[in-house]
């Protein structure tokens, strides 16, 4: 009985080893192909900036760029700090 046990794990083991060399090989190709299909998008891309490096550029820039402010006091503009009134003066309201 102990020798069938051992035979049904060889059994298995080979199985699982094989299935899992399967599933090795199968991602290997897709990662190739992946890897290929960069490789030429790679290549394209830059076939394509030596005719349009502005238009490749804008492309990776984002349409609408925030505008940046400053924090802290923002400077107005500068008032007098004195300020002077022309016109009559306090106690003095009738007009000559």
């Amino acid at each position: 009985m102990l020798k069938e046990i051992i035979d049904e794990a060889d059994e298995y083991r080979a199985k699982h080893y094989k299935k899992w060399n399967i599933i090795c090989e199968n991602s290997r190709a897709f990662n190739r192909k992946k890897e290929k299909f960069a490789l030429e998008s790679r290549e394209k891309f830059h076939e394509e900036v030596n005719k349009t490096y502005w238009k490749s550029i804008a492309e990776l820039i984002p349409n609408e760029v925030p505008a940046i402010e400053k924090k802290g006091k923002k400077v107005k503009e500068k008032q007098p700090s004195i300020v002077v009134v022309r016109g009559l003066k306090p106690g003095n309201w009738q007009a000559n």
